[in-house]
């Protein structure tokens, strides 16, 4: 993983090795320094309309295309809750390793007949860089409508 304001790539390091009595020599150390990141398959979800009370899923996809697994977790308001109520995540964190490719299920729960919109941000440890994904939805509040103001209900048997 690379330090802070330290750029990723290839590094070398050079170490002396000296020994008492002996030959000196030094230690050469070659790496690649990279910064833990995910793929997303989309950055704008949107779940169209959905009437108040039903659910409707998107599944968003992360792929781990760098040499080193990557941890993230979804950012959460300070009391600790999800910053939405109609927007769901699952799962809300995970561990994925290089070459991984994982399904999360958003799942748009309207409780009120309006639009909605959110940004829903992803924390990848060891990367400063908080990446978003813009969530929207449009809901409708279900209606029953009477043609008649008259009904009429023929006497039945209990």
């Amino acid at each position: 993983m690379c330090k802070k304001n330290e750029e990723p790539g290839h590094k070398q390091f050079k170490i002396p090795l000296n020994f008492t009595n002996g030959v000196n020599t030094q230690l050469e150390i070659k790496v690649f320094q990279t910064i833990p990141d995910l793929e997303f398959s989309s950055t704008e979800l949107d779940f169209n309309e959905t009437k108040v009370g039903f659910v409707k899923i998107i599944y968003l996809r992360l792929e781990n295309n760098k040499v080193v697994p990557a941890e993230s977790n979804f950012l959460k308001n300070k009391t600790g809750k999800p910053k939405s109520e109609v927007f769901h995540i699952f799962p809300e964190s995970g561990l994925l390793q290089p070459g991984g490719k994982q399904n999360i299920k958003v799942m748009f729960i309207p409780n009120a007949g309006r639009k909605f919109t959110q940004s829903l941000g992803f924390k990848i440890k060891s990367n400063e860089v908080s990446k978003f994904v813009n969530l929207k939805g449009e809901s409708s509040i279900p209606k029953v409508n009477f043609n008649t103001t008259l009904i009429s209900i023929d006497t039945t048997l209990p």
